[in-house]
């Protein structure tokens, strides 16, 4: 009867341990009051490795140690028997006895186990008593486990310091406060009603006139096509239509002493009539060899070294010609960091050759759809018009920070990684 008490009242502390060392010390040094023995050990199960965690008497232990190491090994050699058994049983040396008892439930499977040896031979009632025991060991382990958990997740805010409620408390506050959505994206000066000079037919650009960001004057010649080839096309057109005229001429005398003749006067005119075509088109070639200004401005364009001697297609851009006076802003945002903006907004932007001044525009207009950049990049174009009187050069580039609506600073932090997240995960 006083060994039932006995086993009640380890019960019960072991399901009041308020942690692990408190649990492991218990087992290892109250369980004696139950079953004796010379030595007892503590070793944990975590993570399919064993480790021990606590020996009778307050021992220090030492995992390295050739003593150690024995009974880890040991504990390794019998893995599978402390799945399936309560109590096993072993005999290292004449004289010396030894029994473990794994701590199992169902949920957790190995949790841990006590190590205990003596001198003589553990009897029939004592396994059962260290069986039941066992039971109680390990769902107290759980719990444990289970409850360090919980306050490695969310410590009690109780439990919490006076400094970190504070600290805590300011960053729910700082979370809260309101914040406006922004995007920022690559900006450019770009001008506007601009007129596109293109090649007007398929052929090899010979020559550009003019330095980029020339000033240019209506009608004048501002690129050359390669048209020796026209040239010759042209004289042979000429050629053609004299030695054709020259044949009516002759038809024309005939047919006033041979009437028969008359019937050949008429093919010989309409074969006039094309060779003049012919001649006409190839002048109007000649003519758009030259390309001119459609306008009075500048020429916008990269590097005349680029072009000149390539081979281009009709519709082909060579340049712009602008007004350098006119001007706005291209803003081109990735499709993925698109917001819901307002198209009576505003933007604000700062350029690469002056990165400490600002810049404000009004939006204009807001791409419908996304389109692909010339490096694939798909982005929606927004063009905004500087609010002020600026001097500012066609092609200048810099970032532009548009604004959206107005949310909370948490949000507006945490927005960009949890489109990530969904993008990753796909929920």
């Amino acid at each position: 009867m006083e060994k039932l008490f006995t086993l009640l009242e380890l019960q019960r502390r072991a399901q009041e341990a308020l942690d692990l060392a408190a649990l492991a010390h218990l087992s290892v040094n109250e369980t004696h009051k139950l079953v004796s023995y010379t030595q007892a050990l503590l070793w944990m199960h975590e993570d399919g490795v064993f480790h021990l965690e606590k020996a009778s008497g307050n021992a220090i232990l030492d995992d390295t140690s050739l003593y150690s190491q024995s009974i880890l090994n040991e504990l390794r050699r019998s893995r599978t028997e402390l799945d399936s058994q309560k109590f096993l049983a072993r005999e290292p040396e004449p004289g010396r006895y030894v029994v473990i008892v794994p701590f199992r439930t169902q949920s957790e499977g190995l949790l841990g186990g006590l190590w205990l040896e003596r001198d003589k031979a553990f009897q029939q009632p004592e396994h059962h008593l260290l069986e039941e025991l066992a039971i109680t060991y390990a769902h107290a382990l759980a719990l444990l486990k289970v409850r360090a958990g919980r306050k490695a997740i969310l410590p009690s805010w109780g439990r919490l310091k006076k400094s970190r409620k504070y600290i805590l408390a300011a960053c729910v506050l700082l979370a809260l406060c309101p914040s406006r959505l922004t995007v920022s994206a690559p900006a450019e000066i770009i001008a506007r009603d601009a007129d596109i000079i293109t090649v007007p037919y398929d052929g090899t650009l010979e020559k550009i006139l003019v330095e980029p960001g020339a000033t240019v004057t209506k009608g004048q010649v501002v690129a050359q096509m390669e048209n020796s080839a026209l040239s010759a096309q042209m004289d042979t057109a000429q050629q053609a239509l004299r030695v054709t005229e020259s044949s009516l001429a002759r038809l024309s005398r005939q047919s006033l002493a041979a009437p028969e003749k008359k019937s050949e006067l008429t093919a010989a005119e309409a074969e006039i009539e094309a060779k003049r075509l012919q001649l006409d088109f190839a002048q109007s070639l000649q003519e758009k060899s030259e390309i001119r200004a459609s306008r009075d401005g500048v020429a916008v364009f990269s590097d005349r070294h680029l072009l000149q001697g390539k081979p281009m297609a009709t519709g082909e851009r060579v340049m712009m010609i602008a007004d350098t006076e006119q001007y706005q802003v291209l803003v081109r945002v990735p499709s993925d960091s698109m917001l819901v903006l307002d198209q009576k907004g505003t933007l604000d932007f700062h350029l690469n050759v002056s990165p400490m001044t600002g810049y404000s525009a009004a939006i204009t207009s807001i791409g419908y759809q996304a389109s692909p950049d010339p490096d694939g990049l798909l982005t929606y174009k927004i063009i905004g018009q500087p609010l002020d009187a600026l001097d500012l050069r066609i092609g200048w580039k810099g970032i532009a920070r548009v604004h959206g609506g107005w949310t909370v600073l948490g949000y507006a932090v945490l927005r960009k990684p949890l489109a990530a997240l969904r993008r990753m995960t796909g929920l």
